[in-house]
């Protein structure tokens, strides 16, 4: 018998190729190829695996005798009709792998035993395993190189997040290279992508340039370094997150859900980062409402990324709600903002306080929540807006221009603070 494993190996890779990878068919009937995802491929390779072992023993020993399982598996239209089975598969391979033996294949079978004793000499498991692992090794590099961005209407419900974006999205990927290699690729995340990759970047450079700064320039560097540097923690935390999220959430349902909570527990840790040095630096004079207001901001940090834990806050019915959570927990800094106001007075606060910064950064963090909750412009532009200047672009954009408005009001804080005027007093300086 020749090595039914080569058989299967051999077509399918032909067929494989011919189907899928043949630029002459994509305006055939079977141009809708491009809209199958590499899981559905898959599903119906194992099934088609698990057919030829079981036929390879259920026609065992039967001389020239076609088995009876494959002519009646071949007579059923289901599978050609409902699935991309066809496609990949076309029937007359059924016939090849189901077909009697020739006595060619039994002359050259005895002239190489050798070749035929690692495979035939496995269990049926085995075997099927060892035939599935060439399939899904195969059919991932078929679809690494070859996959296409999809309409909205095709995608897994998993994937479906905005109703708004009709045109250009990347189907379920079969492993993270192909989903870091989509990253140069043009579709609906690229932007969503490149935003917070660049921005990660930037406060990356940004950050090591401020920590290697000569002490001299700090009144206390340890403290002042090690607050300054849990923003930017918190900063490249955040951009890290999301876009790993929007590069890998095509992967699979699993991967979607654990770095959609990787990347709202950033964005907790982004504001609870920015937190930390404006109140060291506005309340450096009076510690104890500095230590307070940090306890309470950590806590609510805390409590949002538990919130976020729970499978249901990533889907879209509750984007609402995840704008509303995180748009909480900024704005509760409108609290130690007003009693900074309320103790140094307006004129204080506006020069040496910074605020008209940190009113900027706010303005900037809320408009790009708004438009995320709202979908603004694509809900007035359906189709429009697909690939460029979609609301979780601009979200992420507004975020990144947030963050360096913030960490210049925080540098010119540290600077009016410790400058003519700016200083403690001497009834302060003994609380």
């Amino acid at each position: 018998m020749a090595s039914l494993r080569l058989h299967i190996w051999a077509l399918m890779k032909h067929n494989l190729e011919e189907h899928i990878l043949s630029p002459a068919l994509e305006e055939s009937s079977i141009k809708w190829i491009r809209h199958v995802s590499c899981s559905q491929i898959y599903e119906n390779a194992i099934l088609f695996f698990w057919l030829v072992i079981l036929n390879s023993f259920l026609s065992g020993g039967q001389g020239n005798k076609t088995s009876l399982f494959a002519n009646t598996f071949s007579n059923h239209s289901f599978v050609w009709k409902t699935t991309p089975f066809s496609v990949c598969f076309p029937k007359s391979i059924f016939f090849f792998f189901f077909s009697p033996q020739s006595s060619e294949d039994s002359n050259h079978n005895d002239e190489s035993p050798q070749e035929e004793e690692g495979f035939m000499g496995m269990s049926p498991l085995l075997q099927a395993h060892h035939a599935m692992e060439r399939m899904e090794e195969f059919v991932c590099k078929v679809w690494e190189g070859r996959w296409r961005v999809i309409p909205h209407d095709v995608l897994p419900d998993w994937l479906k997040d905005n109703d708004y974006l009709l045109h250009g999205h990347r189907p379920p990927m079969p492993s993270f290279r192909a989903c870091f290699k989509s990253i140069f690729r043009i579709h609906t995340e690229t932007g969503n992508i490149w935003t917070h990759l660049l921005g990660c970047v930037f406060f990356l450079c940004l950050g090591i340039f401020y920590m290697f700064r000569p002490n001299m320039s700090f009144v206390a560097p340890v403290q002042e370094k090690v607050v300054v540097g849990l923003f930017f923690l918190g900063a490249i935390l955040c951009l890290s997150f999301s876009w790993l999220f929007h590069t890998v959430y095509c992967h699979s349902e699993g991967v979607s859900r654990l770095f959609s909570k990787l990347d709202y527990s950033g964005i907790a840790l982004l504001i609870m980062g920015s937190f930390v040095p404006w109140l060291y630096y506005s309340f450096y004079c009076n510690p104890q409402p500095c230590f307070i207001y940090l306890i309470v901001i950590c806590v609510l940090g805390i409590a949002a990324i538990i919130v976020s834990q729970w499978d249901m806050f990533a889907t879209p019915q509750y984007r609402g709600v995840r704008a509303g959570v995180f748009l909480g927990l900024g704005l509760s800094g409108v609290i130690p903002t007003l009693h900074f106001v309320i103790s140094e007075g307006l004129l204080k606060a506006a020069t040496m306080g910074q605020i008209g910064w940190l009113a900027l950064m706010a303005c900037l963090y809320i408009t790009g929540a708004a438009l995320y909750a709202a979908r603004i412009p694509e809900r007035f532009f359906p189709g429009k807006c697909d690939i460029w200047f979609h609301s979780h672009q601009l979200f992420h954009v507004f975020v990144v221009a947030g963050a360096f408005v913030h960490f210049h009001g925080v540098s010119n804080l540290q600077e009016f603070r410790f400058t003519v005027g700016g200083g403690c007093t001497e009834e302060e300086g003994m609380q």
